[in-house]
């Protein structure tokens, strides 16, 4: 539902400097925007560029879709959200490869790790699921 939000969010708000509302965000919160960290974020929110803004809401849309459909399915025990968690998390590990590959780190190796033994997990979680099916059919 976040994603599905912000993603509305961003289309309807495409004209809007970013960097100008974080800044105001951060003041409310009483947090200096003058800190490096922080003024490198503001810096790049306000350098945003309207098409980068439009396929980030985009994405978020259709992601947030995707794992809405994809909740749906697996709170109403449906064997193709189960075929759809895995297919969905597998997506994102060429992503994450090619980051890796890109500017290597063990925070983004040990997170691909992770990754993989999810699908493991999820893949091996189906097949015994089928297995299961099978021998009650």
């Amino acid at each position: 539902m976040f994603l599905l939000a912000a993603g509305i969010y961003l289309l309807t708000h495409l004209g809007s400097d970013f960097g100008r509302i974080v800044d105001h965000l951060m003041r409310a919160l009483e947090l200096d925007p003058r800190r490096p960290f922080l003024h490198r974020i503001i810096v790049r929110l306000h350098r945003l560029h309207l098409r980068t803004l439009l396929v980030t809401g985009i994405a978020a849309i259709g992601y947030g879709l995707l794992e809405l459909v994809e909740g749906v399915g697996l709170w109403l025990d449906q064997l193709w959200a189960e075929y759809l968690t895995v297919i969905a998390t597998s997506l994102l590990l060429p992503f994450e490869l090619y980051e890796l590959a890109r500017k290597p780190s063990l925070l983004k190796a040990g997170g691909i790790a992770v990754n993989i033994a999810i699908v493991a997990y999820l893949a091996w979680m189906l097949r015994r699921r089928l297995a299961r099916e099978a021998a009650h059919a």
